[in-house]
């Protein structure tokens, strides 16, 4: 049996939500397996891996200026299966119930299901060391530049935490918090898996990651007249964000 590479593209479920489900939308679907059997996944390969695919995709999107969606969704589904599920695989080699209501979704680029208007953008975008002289800021940057160009009606880019989230429409079980990291290291011995936070106040120490540059970059490719916004930001990182005009 042919060893199936994570992840990838999802033809198929791609066309059916465009159809059926996110009408007037892009989706690009990415399948990532089931997280207990593959071993030692780095999020990070799997959202640049994704992006390679995606890229040459949106550049064509946003040549023809008429190309313009209703809403915009990149993401990569994983199965998290529970504890039962993990003893009755481990003991029986297969499961005993289907794995549908486990799937989650990595949300990379997308807008928010409630409001078109918004776009969500995972921080797991802001972890790369890929700055070429055509991408100064990485290809992530870029992706999220190009996408917010392809949708009609856009208000807000809302910048959140990468935690997988309930799959559509009503599966998944985790909550969207660092207690994912925790249960994928102690029950799926996923070790390199972690959520990526928002480096805000290591601006002035290079030894540490930034993710201002990055922000600001967005800002001045980004229309004005779309706000950006946080999930959660402290004091001080608040005072930042407006003192470098990200925010108002």
């Amino acid at each position: 049996m042919k060893k199936i590479k994570y992840p990838y593209f999802n033809e198929k479920g791609s066309i059916h939500l465009m159809k059926k489900i996110l009408k007037d939308s892009f989706v690009c679907a990415f399948e990532g397996g089931d997280l207990l059997k593959r071993v030692s996944v780095l999020k990070c390969v799997d959202v640049w891996s994704s992006l390679d695919f995606l890229y040459p995709h949106l550049v064509k999107l946003s040549k023809p200026k008429k190309m313009k969606f209703k809403g915009f969704y990149w993401f990569i589904k994983y199965y998290v299966p529970k504890e039962n599920q993990i003893k009755y695989y481990k003991k029986n080699k297969k499961y005993k119930d289907s794995l549908e209501k486990s799937a989650h979704l990595l949300e990379l680029i997308c807008s928010n299901y409630d409001d078109h208007k918004k776009l969500n953008v995972s921080s797991d975008l802001f972890l790369t060391d890929n700055h070429t002289v055509k991408f100064p800021r990485g290809k992530t940057m870029e992706s999220i530049v190009l996408a917010s160009k392809l949708l009609k009606d856009l208000k807000e880019i809302n910048f959140k935490l990468g935690f997988l989230q309930k799959g559509l429409p009503h599966y998944g079980w985790l909550k969207p918090s660092f207690s994912q990291d925790k249960y994928l290291l102690d029950k799926l011995d996923q070790p390199a898996w972690f959520t990526v936070e928002f480096q805000i106040k290591t601006l002035f120490d290079k030894k540490f990651r930034s993710d201002l540059e990055s922000l600001q970059y967005l800002r001045k490719k980004i229309s004005p007249k779309i706000k950006f916004t946080f999930d959660k930001l402290d004091k001080v990182e608040k005072k930042i964000m407006k003192k470098y005009k990200i925010i108002k």
